[in-house]
């Protein structure tokens, strides 16, 4: 990733990984405001054009934030987890967070 000014150095940011193999209804979205809220921000989200080896076509959402801790206090806020309670079982989840590199 290019920073301003043309510096080649990757910036420290961390990615969520969110893979949903089964949506039930539209209220699976409800939780996405409080994690745009924490500093969240969409790199991609839908299913995959291409799947390989014993990869899975399941819908997949990429969120960008400033570093780890920032992901972890997204998901651990009181705002997300209140969305949670509200999806119930309405969606399986597999979520991940991952550093990127310097």
């Amino acid at each position: 990733m290019m920073l301003p000014g043309g510096d080649e150095a990757m910036r420290a940011c961390a990615w969520l990984v969110a893979l949903l193999p089964w949506l039930a209804s539209a209220k699976t979205f409800r939780s996405l405001p409080a994690i745009m809220k924490a500093g969240g921000r969409f790199l991609a989200k839908g299913n995959p054009a291409q799947v390989y080896d014993a990869g899975l076509n399941q819908r997949t959402v990429l969120l960008e934030f400033d570093g780890v801790a920032q992901a972890i206090a997204a998901h651990d806020s009181a705002e997300y987890q209140a969305a949670l309670r509200v999806l119930g079982t309405a969606v399986d989840r597999d979520l991940r967070i991952v550093e990127g590199v310097e």
